[in-house]
């Protein structure tokens, strides 16, 4: 088992906030449209032309910069590659938070090294908050705010969930 190279992910987690912002600007062209149309995936949760096209853009911005590089994403098929690593996207997580107009959903972009089966970079990218979270392995992660320099991010040290905040737009009752 190889394992990842330093290069490769510091090269590709500053690929994946770019897409992410960039993928996140194409969010905001359908959030809170009032024309916004829902279907429904074969195991019932919902998609937009938004999760659609911000799949499409990410997986153009990929094949551009990394293109022997593996894409396995929500809305489309997984495309193969040879280079070890694997992008993995969600357009659009919380769905039901963005066709709802609740400003709570983010832009998901992570790479794993195939060969370790590490994820070594990821980003989400809440658009509608112009706020990112990063890390990368071995690289620390960054918190940025529009018009902000990025800081370092801190992991809480709250011991467990009964003393935590958590939010959730779906909940298991079975």
């Amino acid at each position: 088992m190889s394992n990842p190279d330093q290069s490769a992910i510091r090269q590709r987690l500053e690929g994946a906030r770019e897409f992410a912002r960039l993928a996140g600007e194409v969010t905001l062209r359908y959030f809170m449209d009032p024309a916004l149309t829902i279907e429904h995936k074969p195991d019932g949760t919902p998609v937009t032309p938004g999760d659609r096209e911000t799949e499409t853009e990410l997986r153009r911005l990929i094949a551009g910069a990394f293109p022997d590089d593996a894409i396995a994403g929500e809305e489309f098929e997984d495309k193969e590659g040879d280079s070890g690593y694997r992008w993995i996207l969600d357009p659009i997580d919380g769905t039901k938070s963005f066709m709802r107009g609740v400003p709570l959903y983010g832009t998901l972009v992570g790479v794993e090294h195939v060969a370790s089966n590490q994820v070594v970079a990821g980003v989400i990218r809440m658009p509608a908050l112009s706020e990112s979270v990063s890390a990368g392995l071995g690289l620390g992660a960054l918190h940025e705010r529009a018009g902000m320099p990025g800081v370092p991010a801190r992991v809480s040290d709250t011991p467990s969930l009964d003393k935590s905040l958590l939010c959730i737009t779906w909940l298991a009752t079975h």
